[in-house]
């Protein structure tokens, strides 16, 4: 049984502050006019209607997938933000990644967009309880109807990070691993989903959570104790992933964020070029630490 099948209630609104959109809304959907499905024409419609567009406003499409602060371990020493329109304001915007996003995008096998859909994770009081965006795809019955319209097409899901894999929280746990592994919800999902519509699922990970930290760059030894297990944890999810016949697993690319931006992001401007190449630098540095789990094999 899942962990979101618990009584325990969403307690979203306690934090405010660290969410992108209205508390305690962790389902948003869209679906296509079949006239109306293509890709570059589909526009914000659904049904002939409009609607707000998925990932919103250019600050809130920022906090959910296209953030990123400095790291060392990518290399970047300044914040890859998009908040601000001018290249140049990004380093003074007030941004950061608040909450994990995932956005599942199902094309048939004409290519043709089909559905839709925004997940956002729920804090229930403990991060063992907390219904992750993954957990709210696979219980998602509208989806589920979808696919069955998208006979071998592609579900393509792109998230604020890796599915975790045993790999949360912030506390040392005595003897045991922590609980959740979305990893394992995703392939369980995958392959009933190949199976029954024929769909193959795709993955898209904006920036790697934890599985890149280094030992020396924790603070203290209590730090590195609680920590180191739960990066060799998130290694090992990396890697059933990037092993598995049942998905795909790739970093972002300069179309994905094209796409994202054009079809579900509320702004009548375009993604900049310097955007894109900032953009563009960590992605790549996603790509190598992808190939290196599996060279160290």
């Amino acid at each position: 049984m899942l962990l979101f099948m618990s009584s325990e209630k969403c307690q979203c609104a306690s934090g405010a502050g660290k969410q992108i959109w209205t508390p305690g809304e962790h389902i948003v959907r869209r679906t296509f006019a079949a006239a109306a499905a293509a890709e570059s024409g589909g526009g914000n419609s659904e049904s002939g209607a409009l609607v707000a567009p998925l990932l919103g406003s250019r600050a809130q499409f920022c906090s959910a997938l296209f953030h990123a602060p400095p790291s060392p371990e990518w290399g970047n020493d300044e914040a890859v933000c998009v908040r601000h329109a001018s290249f140049t304001l990004r380093a003074k915007a007030d941004c950061r990644s608040k909450q994990v996003v995932a956005l599942a995008v199902l094309r048939d096998s004409g290519r043709t967009l089909r559905y839709a859909a925004r997940y956002t994770n729920c804090w229930r009081g403990d991060t063992e309880r907390t219904v992750h965006a993954e957990d709210w795809m696979v219980r998602d019955g509208e989806l589920e109807r979808a696919l069955a319209t998208a006979q071998d097409g592609e579900l393509t899901l792109y998230l604020s990070y890796q599915p975790c894999h045993h790999s949360g929280g912030h506390h040392a746990l005595r003897g045991r691993a922590h609980a959740k592994s979305c990893t394992r919800v995703v392939l369980d999902y995958a392959g009933r989903v190949r199976r029954t519509y024929g769909v193959s699922l795709l993955i898209r990970c904006c920036n790697v959570y934890r599985a890149h930290w280094r030992d020396s760059m924790h603070a203290s030894e209590r730090d590195r104790l609680t920590y180191s297990p739960k990066t060799r944890a998130a290694q090992q999810g990396l890697r059933l992933l990037l092993r598995s016949p049942l998905v795909e697993l790739h970093s972002m690319t300069a179309r994905d964020w094209q796409f994202l931006w054009r079809e579900f992001v509320d702004s009548n401007e375009s993604l900049s070029d310097e955007h894109v190449a900032q953009r563009e630098a960590l992605d790549r540095s996603v790509r190598a630490f992808f190939a290196s789990l599996l060279a160290c094999d």
